[in-house]
């Protein structure tokens, strides 16, 4: 349902025209993911040091992590413990992190989608 969603709207909003399909989720990238090649060894992508040296780069990136309360693919505890686990940066600023109502796709209903733009907004008002 998503994806022909998505498709619709690319088409007949945006005015997008491809030839190329649109999948929503590879299954050909799924099935043949290495999950033994990170370096924690369990599998899955981490950015946490990237963000860490990001923000040793540029004091001044903000940073705000928003997740749905009843998010079960990302859970807003695991983001609060990766974080917690960032070391501070002398004259960088704090991470942030906010849990908004909903779940996975918390902006499907009006009070996420409003807590997400609040959110957007406030980091790009502080960095003009």
């Amino acid at each position: 349902a998503l994806t022909s969603a998505f498709v619709g709207y690319a088409r007949d909003e945006l005015n997008f025209r491809t030839d190329v399909s649109y999948r929503l989720l590879n299954d050909d990238i799924s099935h043949n993911w290495d999950y033994g090649t990170s370096a924690s060894r369990q599998g899955y992508a981490g950015v946490v040091d990237d963000l860490q040296r990001a923000r040793s780069l540029n004091p001044a990136l903000g940073v705000v992590i928003v997740n749905g309360y009843t998010d079960l693919v990302t859970p807003y505890l695991a983001s609060r413990y990766l974080v917690s686990q960032i070391p501070s940066l002398a004259g960088a600023r704090p991470i942030r992190l906010d849990v908004v109502e909903g779940g996975h796709m918390m902006y499907f209903k009006p009070d996420g989608r409003h807590a997400l733009k609040e959110a957007a907004s406030e980091l790009y008002q502080a960095t003009q």
